[in-house]
């Protein structure tokens, strides 16, 4: 791809560090006084538990959604409520602030289809009067490959594969909402729970497929969710590139965690792309 970096003014002065565990208010970006809000929460993943856990603890009025019951109890403790996606019309009555934040059960097409574009199209169409906006975690993979150059909000988005397509089609739609629409496109996600070097520990000897030279991208849950309080205080519009500032080639970055890891070296595969 190339080296994910923004050219938004705002995200200049926007740098909430690298924290081991931290404190939410710090992490939010948000002042404690700031006035508390209904918010949704579509996809109670990663991300959307992170938000969910700081806001709620900003005071703020979180509902969480999910496709399955038996989800529900393990969601309460982040949630004022939980509420299953097969009434997400309801969920949407009276919230000020909706964050989508999906992700599919598998790779295939079928799937990006209905947990992207689906969802999307439910919300624009039933998205409340009293939404002031919406949130949306994208991915940075609609830049597609640009050979290791620098790429910001602007660069011209290249999908190698249907399911980029599906990607930018849901930014498109979800910005003809009737209300202001931020999305913050992701790079991978890392944090607690998705460290790099539990998955390198994990690969006991076995090779990793192509050469390592492509370049990391990585997004801290910690600025992601970072993100998300400064662009609800500031009421962000449009799109905004969220990934660290440490672009590595793969290769020297496995390299410097399997030295501060005690782990062996990757084996890389050329002949695997």
């Amino acid at each position: 791809m190339g080296s994910i970096k923004s050219i938004q003014p705002i995200l200049r002065s926007f740098n909430p560090g690298t924290l081991t565990r931290p404190n939410i208010n710090e992490l939010m970006g948000l002042d404690t006084t700031f006035r508390k809000m209904k918010i949704l929460i579509i996809g109670a993943g990663y991300v959307g538990k992170a938000a969910a856990e700081a806001w709620r603890a900003q005071g703020h009025t979180i509902t969480l959604t999910t496709r399955f019951p038996k989800r529900i109890a393990e969601l309460s403790p982040f949630a004022h409520q939980v509420i299953l996606m097969e009434r997400l019309s309801e969920a949407l009555l009276g919230q000020e602030v909706v964050l989508l934040s999906v992700a599919p059960d598998s790779s295939e097409e079928s799937a990006y289809e209905q947990t992207y574009l689906g969802t999307a199209k439910a919300l624009v169409k039933n998205v409340d009067r009293a939404t002031r906006q919406i949130l949306y975690t994208s991915s940075s993979s609609v830049y597609g490959e640009h050979g290791g150059a620098i790429v910001d909000e602007t660069t011209q988005l290249k999908p190698s594969s249907r399911r980029e397509e599906i990607l930018i089609e849901t930014e498109n739609l979800l910005l003809q909402a009737p209300c202001k629409v931020c999305i913050l496109r992701l790079g991978e996600i890392i944090g607690p729970g998705r460290r790099i070097a539990d998955r390198l520990s994990a690969l006991n000897g076995r090779p990793l497929a192509g050469t390592g030279e492509s370049i990391t991208n990585l997004s801290p849950i910690e600025e992601i969710v970072g993100a998300l309080g400064a662009a609800v205080e500031g009421e962000w519009e449009g799109i905004y590139n969220i990934c660290s500032d440490l672009h590595l080639p793969r290769r020297a970055l496995y390299e410097q965690l399997c030295r501060e890891e005690g782990l062996p070296p990757v084996v890389w595969d050329a002949s695997r792309v």
